[in-house]
């Protein structure tokens, strides 16, 4: 890794170990820049996943599999599930995007999904690659306007069929005008406990019990600037309406995916105090100029303030 002095240093748990927690999760530009990395790799003999899409007279049916599926994974670590609610073509679907890390045609924990009627079925055994551009192309949004905004609760069925149900009424008057899709993606319990049960802990701060978080994710696209305004209090509005949902019944986590969220949230401020205070003092250590916060344009900052250069020439 390269410091903002120039310094090429090596970062690991023996070299630096301040700094490498702090890049397990706070990167972001904050730091340095990453020049090299030495990773644990695995056999790799394909993966079973794919596109599943239900139309809205099933939903109920989805819920109630979703469920027994949610209720399963500290049991079955590997897989993984993305629902995405959406509209095509003004009328209601949900998108499932699959995927288990084994060639193993149907694993049982997907049983009851695949017992509800679908208008597309692609799951097979394929590569990842060949997945992850099937996946790229069906949630395309190249060439329009788009936003996100993520937010994070324990899970809990009842409370996700509240949001959705405050997403379809919330949505449904802009329809072929403005669209926000509603994905619910599980942080599962191997994701929030294996790596610090291993010594290895990131600084989300999500261990606990091993049962699900709801990672849920609004996005919306649209097409003309005269409607930027509109579209960016639209979404605003439906995520913190979404986020209040939780708060009432006292399952909010504060905690904001980076790879989601919106430029307007603190996703730093989201890990807790004490790791955003961890994080400044690593920084004050490696970038005592502040070189990656103030003249590194873009990205999520540690303190979410960000001098201009002339600011900083001046000072």
């Amino acid at each position: 890794m390269v410091l903002a002095d120039g310094q090429l240093v090596t970062v690991d748990q023996n070299s630096h170990p301040d700094l490498h927690k702090a890049l397990r999760g706070g990167g972001a530009h904050n730091f340095g820049i990453v020049t090299n990395l030495k990773l644990k790799v695995y056999p790799f003999d394909n993966m079973w996943g794919g596109l599943y899409v239900v139309t809205e007279e099933h939903f109920d049916a989805l819920f109630d599999a979703y469920d027994t599926y949610s209720q399963n994974l500290a049991k079955e670590g590997k897989a993984h599930m993305i629902v995405d609610f959406a509209r095509q073509e003004g009328n209601l679907i949900a998108l499932l995007s699959i995927g288990y890390p084994e060639p193993v045609s149907n694993p049982p924990i997907y049983n009851v999904i695949r017992h509800i009627p679908n208008v597309l079925d692609t799951l097979r055994i394929d590569s990842n690659s060949n997945l992850a551009k099937e996946e790229a192309e069906a949630t395309d949004s190249r060439g329009v306007r788009n936003l996100y905004w993520v937010l994070v609760m324990d899970y809990n069925l009842e409370v996700m069929k509240k949001i959705y149900a405050y997403w379809k009424e919330k949505t449904t008057p802009y329809v072929g005008r403005i669209s926000i899709s509603l994905d619910f993606n599980h942080i599962t319990p191997a994701m929030r406990n294996k790596a610090a049960r291993d010594g290895n802990p990131n600084i989300y701060n999500l261990e606990g019990p091993d049962e699900p978080l709801s990672n849920i994710l609004l996005t919306c696209v649209w097409e003309k600037a005269i409607d930027d305004e509109e579209a960016t209090r639209l979404h605003r509005s439906i995520g913190t309406g979404i986020e209040d949902i939780a708060k009432e019944r006292g399952i909010y986590r504060p905690f904001k995916y980076m790879n989601y969220a919106n430029h307007e949230q603190d996703v730093i401020a989201s890990f807790g105090s004490r790791t955003q205070s961890f994080l400044k003092n690593v920084a004050a250590k490696y970038d005592p100029q502040a070189v990656f916060q103030k003249l590194q344009p873009g990205a999520f900052k540690l303190d979410r303030s960000q001098a201009t250069v002339d600011t900083i020439v001046k000072a």
